[in-house]
């Protein structure tokens, strides 16, 4: 650190203290090292003298303390270094001697002291350049003297096969290069590894003077090319060094020699680049071609325009025949290129060329001359502000692509721009500047008389379809303000700009653009596209209902068109269920028009074609002239609703109902409209788009699918109750009653006949029955005479119509089939006519005996005739809708008979286990527990609270025991029993029964409706 900082008196003390002079630090360098490197001669005296061990120690880097200090110029400390045997010619690791670095540093003094001690001037570093090719290349001249009298080489070459005289030309130094012409034996026309000449390398770096020295010296080729075939004046214009292309424009150099480098330029060319406006014009004084293309077919004014040189172009601009659509590589003239790269000074340049001349290329100058050879013949020059390149834009279409505000405004100005020109993807510049999202070019373009906002693409979208389908709000906006645009345009799917920005939906720019476009009083929001769906089709399919809200509030919205289905979008909404969108379109006030709609479908094929029950069918009802519209399928919205949409189904009853005035009113009246319910018969109705009268089946009339329906509570809705009391006291209820009142004579006369015909057990039938020798019998005495004619009379009658009714109940069946075999009345009511039948066939000749069987048949007949009647009865006013509740309440009895069953199968056995007698059984003494089927009786009759504790407690057998048998067990199981059946299960049947007695008498009420 002494030795670094110069601190000899430390050194001193130090070295006393027998401090060891050959110690190193972490870069190898001993103490005589770390006081060469700054000079502290002292320091280097002291050490020397203490005894070090090797004066020609090396750092890591290689490098003696000699060479040190010649870099640093410390000559008394090279001086004291060679006193002591200092190596002169060490090489270091870049393989420079002492003398090369003095030489890089321009110590004079240290290099003639190094070559007095015998150093090797010719010794070269690593890129090959002996000490006096670096003097010269620095511009050393003393040292280059120095060299130069102690022989130094001057042919030596370097790596790059420089001379020392190219290195005193690369270095720019005049002196050095005076001093070697001087000196003589130097070749000025020598070339380096890339053909340079001294002069060319001069140029190259802009050494004005040296050129200048070499110039008057003789140089054999001012127009040498190196391999580039560049010239010297070439590599001056690349870098734009005017004094030099003034001096060698002086000594006459070629000023059209073009390079052979990648683009092949002459010096104009380059000097474009570079953009020097003095060089551009020095060497078009002196005849530069203009309009030279290099390998890519750039002009000079084409490589301005792409640079960006304003001046460059201005001053090419000014020059005769230069060709203002010269086009380069993607066949941009200098326009485009201007346009693309954003150089507005250069466009307003290039279109004053063009302000009073002819608008476009095509046209004759007025000497009749085409402009293409006007230029060839010194005409003015027109720029051709239409031109297209490669992508086939035109300057305003480039400037819109890249953004270019400013010269979009500049080109706008001018008289004959195609604003509406296309590229290769067929979009204008109002397209261009949209899909770019410049806005503010978009806005311009707008603003332009001559812009047509209406112009297609490829999938022939115009702007404002791209913007919808974009979710732009702010440009559609800025279309919709044009009186010009088209709002109902359709693209290659027949989409309008308002289905595009519905399909897009729902981001909230759409629902946003969607809005815009139905405040607008131009757009059509009928129109369909090629699967023939208008826009509220779609937002009823979707569910859209904020759509569907504001295209109802249109009055030119039209409900009536329909899909190629048949189905309005009404029927597309309920079909989808969509409910809040068919809401929607009924509580508009084009409700009427959504709901006269109608499809009739054919179904005679499809039910009556396929089984023999069909053709049957077909053969007996359907030979009469209309039969075929009674096969037809009557689908309206107001059926489908009915079917998929109550609630949106009495939303249209109430629009069918209208109050003239409140209900408190003493005028109130209602008038109905049944227009919907009743649509069959319509003959005075004169609406247009509704159907004509149409022969029907009942079953697909409104009323029918009602009662058929989830939503047959409607039924009791005023608009279908009036309609039905209607429909029910013009026909239904003279059939009804008509029918209810055959019925009843037939229940009557069953039953008469029951109480008139002889049991089985009575004994006129024991004494028939018994009668095996045919003996005559009296059968009836004088005061059983009316029963021996009522009784044939009777029979036959029952007979004759238990077989009508059946034979009504197999066309029944034929015609319904599924829905007949799913009523349960179907089935009691045929039980019961061929249970008549058997009954009442009683044979004379036995007098009217009927046989055990027959007589218990017979009970069931006379049974099931009554329960019939019931049933029967519930389509009346009053007593109907008990008998209905009394049903539905029996229908949830059986939902739990299982739960019964298995609780008295629990205890009837246990009981039967427990009770049985077998002593009674031998007595003959029928106690409720002989056989198990009592036991089971015992069991029901004591679940409704016939408990009969006698007929429990008290065996015959067991009259004077003190107890039953198996007391503990018996009196647990009653005990059980008392709790589960007459009290937990019996109030369970009360509560299904009466707990919701409300609910079911509503129900009961329209199932009644029903029914009629």
């Amino acid at each position: 650190m002494a030795c670094i900082q110069g601190y000899t008196e430390v050194v001193k003390l130090l070295l006393e203290y027998k401090a060891d002079v050959n110690v190193t630090d972490e870069n190898e360098l001993t103490p005589l090292c770390n006081a060469s490197i700054p000079g502290h001669t002292e320091i280097v005296k002291l050490l020397l003298e203490h005894g070090v061990a090797n004066v020609d120690h090396t750092d890591k880097d290689n490098d003696t303390p000699l060479g040190m200090a010649c870099v640093k110029g410390s000559t008394q400390v090279v001086e004291l270094l060679l006193k002591h045997g200092a190596n002169v010619n060490h090489i270091n690791k870049q393989i420079r001697t002492p003398l090369v670095m003095a030489c890089i540093a321009g110590h004079t003094e240290i290099v003639e002291l190094l070559l007095e001690h015998g150093a090797d001037f010719n010794v070269a570093d690593d890129d090959n350049d002996a000490p006096l090719g670096i003097a010269c290349h620095q511009g050393h001249t003393e040292i280059v003297e120095l060299l130069l009298k102690h022989g130094a080489d001057l042919s030596h070459t370097n790596t790059k096969e420089c001379t020392p005289f190219a290195m005193a030309c690369i270095g720019g130094s005049k002196e050095a290069v005076e001093l070697l012409l001087k000196k003589g034996g130097v070749d000025v026309n020598v070339t380096d590894g890339l053909k340079n000449t001294p002069l060319g390398t001069a140029c190259l770096r802009g050494y004005t003077q040296v050129a200048e020295l070499l110039l008057k010296h003789g140089v054999a080729n001012i127009n040498h090319t190196n391999i580039q075939k560049r010239t010297p004046l070439g590599m001056a214009c690349i870098e734009g060094y005017t004094e030099v292309v003034k001096l060698l424009l002086e000594y006459k150099a070629d000023v059209n020699v073009t390079d052979e480098n990648e683009v092949r330029d002459t010096p104009l060319g380059m000097a474009c680049v570079k953009g020097c406006k003095e060089v551009v014009e020095l060497l078009l004084k002196h005849g530069a071609k203009v309009n030279h293309t290099n390998i890519n077919g750039h002009t000079p004014l084409v490589m301005a325009c792409k640079r960006g040189r304003k001046e460059v172009v201005e001053l090419l601009l000014k020059q005769d025949g230069v060709d203002v659509n010269a086009t380069d590589e993607r066949n941009n003239t200098p326009l485009g290129i201007a346009c693309i790269k954003g150089h507005t000074e250069i466009v307003k340049l290039l279109l004053k060329q063009d302000k009073n001349n002819i608008k476009n290329t095509n046209t004759k100058t007025p000497t009749g001359i085409p402009l293409c050879m006007a230029r060839a013949k010194g005409q003015p020059k027109r720029v051709d502000i239409n031109h297209k390149n490669a992508e086939n834009r035109t300057p305003l279409g480039s400037a819109c692509h890249e953004g270019r505000t400013e010269i979009v405004k500049l080109l706008l100005e001018q008289d004959g721009v195609n604003v509406n020109a296309t590229d290769k993807d067929s979009c204008t510049a109002l397209q261009i500047a949209f899909m770019k999202q410049h806005t503010e070019i978009f806005e311009l373009l707008l603003k332009h008389k001559g812009v047509d906002v209406n112009v297609t693409d490829k999938d022939n979208r115009t702007p404002l379809g791209i913007a919808c389908h974009e979710g732009r709000t702010e440009i559609v906006k800025l279309l919709l303000e044009q009186d010009r645009v088209c709002v109902n345009a359709t693209d290659k799917d027949s989409h309008t700009a308002l289905q595009i920005a519905f399909e897009k939906q729902p981001q909230k720019q759409h629902t946003e653009i969607v809005e815009l476009l139905l405040k607008h009083k131009g757009v059509d929001v009928n129109v369909t596209d090629k699967d023939n769906l208008t826009i509220l089709h779609s937002a009823c399919e979707r569910g859209h209902t904020e759509t569907v809200e504001l295209l109802m509030k249109r009055e030119d919205i039209d409900v009536t068109k329909c899909n190629k289905d048949g189905l309005n979008a009404l029927d597309i909404a309920v079909e989808r269920g969509k409910k809040d969108a068919a809401m929607a379109i009924v509580k508009s006030d084009k409700w009427k028009d959504a709901l006269r709609n109608y499809k009739v479908e054919d179904t005679s094929d499809k039910s009556f074609d396929k089984k023999k029950g069909g053709r049957f069918r077909r053969m007996w009802c359907c030979n009469r002239k209309g039969n075929r519209e009674a096969n037809k399928q009557f689908i309206t919205p107001m059926r489908r609703l009915i079917k998929k949409m109550p609630d949106v189904a009495k939303v249209v009853f109430e629009n069918c109902c209208t109050e003239d005035n409140p209900p408190d009113h003493p005028d109130h009246e209602i008038t109905f409209n049944y227009e919907f319910l009743d649509d069959f018969d319509l003959n005075h109705m004169t609406t247009k788009n509704w159907h004509p009268p149409l022969e029907y089946s009942s079953e697909n009339h409104c009323l029918n699918i009602l009662a058929d329906s989830p939503s047959a509570d409607l039924l009791k809705h005023p608009l279908a109750a009036t309609l039905l009391d209607q429909k029910w006291n013009k026909i239904g209820r003279i059939v009804y009653y008509t029918n209810l009142f055959f019925y009843f004579l037939f229940v009557i006369l069953l039953t008469s006949f029951a109480l008139t015909v002889h049991p089985p057990n009575s004994n006129i039938c024991m004494e028939v029955f018994g009668n095996d020798n045919e003996t005559s019998i009296d059968c009836f005495t004088e005061e059983r005479f009316v029963s021996q004619i009522y009784i044939p009379i009777a029979s036959i009658c029952l007979i004759v119509y238990s077989a009508i009714l059946i034979i009504r109940e197999v066309f029944q069946l034929v015609l319904f089939r599924k829905e007949y075999l799913t009523s349960p009345v179907n089935y009691i009511e045929v039980l019961l006519f061929i249970f008549t039948i058997i009954f009442s066939s009683v044979r004379s000749n036995q007098c009217y005996c009927t046989h055990l069987w027959q007589w218990q048949v017979g009970v069931i007949a006379v049974f099931l005739s009554w329960i019939t009647l019931i049933f029967s009865i519930r389509k009346l006013p009053v007593v109907g809708i008990y008998v209905v509740m009394f049903i539905k309440i029996f229908n949830n009895f059986i939902k739990v008979v299982v739960l019964a069953l298995l609780l008295i199968s629990a205890f009837a056995v246990p009981f039967y286990m427990m009770f049985y007698d077998p002593q009674d059984r031998a007595e003959g003494i029928r106690t409720p527990f002989i056989t198990p089927w009592r036991t089971t009786v015992k069991a029901i009759t004591m679940t409704v609270g016939e408990l009969d504790m006698d007929s429990l407690l008290r065996q015959n057998n067991q009259v004077n025991a003190p107890d039953v048998q198996y007391p503990v067990v018996s009196f647990s199981l009653i005990i059980v029993f008392v709790i589960l059946m007459p009290i937990l299960f019996l109030n369970l049947l009360i509560g299904l029964a009466v707990g919701d007695t409300d609910e079911i008498q509503k129900s009961a009420d329209t199932y009644r409706l029903t029914l009629r």
